[in-house]
C-alpha cells in the first residue's frame, strides 16, 4: 500500500495504491486543506499557524490506511490551550471518526514537541496510541551508519 498527496497549484493530487481489492489504485485531485500530516511541522515552525475552530482537515494518511478510511477533509474541531507555563496543548476532534488526538510541545521556540496522543474507537473499546519524549541527543545522523553507531540508539531508550 502506498499514498502520496503532491499539493499543485489550487489542489493536492492524490496517489493512492493499495493491494485490498475493494480500494484499489485512485488518483484523484482534492482542494487544499490542512493536513494532519502537517500538523507537527506547523508546531515545530510557529504554532500560531495552527488551525483554531471548526476546520476542514485531511486525516493522517497512516490513519487513513489502516483504518480504511477514504482520503477526504472531515470537520475538526481545534483548539490550543496551555497546559502551564512552558508547555502548551493542541487538541483536535474530529467527530465523524470519533477520533481526538493530543500533541504537547514546549511554548518557546524550537517549540519541542514533548508528547502526543490518538484515541478512537476499535470494535466498541477505545484504542489510543500515545507517545512521550524522554531523551533527545543533538548528532550528526546522516555520518552516522555502522554497527558500532547503534549505541546511540541505546542512549536514547531505543
Amino acid at each position: 500500500a502506498f499514498t502520496q498527496l503532491n499539493q499543485q497549484d489550487n489542489h493536492f493530487a492524490l496517489h493512492a495504491y493499495s493491494y485490498f481489492e475493494s480500494e484499489g489504485d485512485r488518483q484523484d485531485r482534492l482542494p487544499i486543506q490542512f493536513l494532519e500530516d502537517e500538523l507537527f511541522n506547523l508546531i515545530r515552525i510557529n504554532p500560531e499557524l495552527l488551525p483554531i475552530g471548526d476546520t476542514n482537515m485531511i486525516p493522517g494518511l497512516s490513519y487513513c490506511r489502516l483504518k480504511h478510511q477514504a482520503i477526504q477533509s472531515v470537520k475538526s474541531d481545534c483548539s490550543k490551550s496551555n497546559v502551564n507555563d512552558t508547555v502548551a496543548e493542541y487538541h483536535i476532534e474530529q467527530a465523524a471518526f470519533q477520533r481526538s488526538i493530543r500533541i504537547q510541545y514546549l511554548i518557546k521556540p524550537p517549540h519541542d514537541i514533548l508528547s502526543w496522543e490518538e484515541s478512537y474507537p476499535e470494535e466498541g473499546v477505545i484504542m489510543s496510541s500515545t507517545a512521550k519524549r524522554t531523551h533527545k541527543e543533538k548528532l550528526q545522523y546522516w555520518n552516522l551508519h555502522s554497527v558500532s553507531d547503534s549505541l546511540y540508539l541505546q542512549k536514547i531508550g531505543l
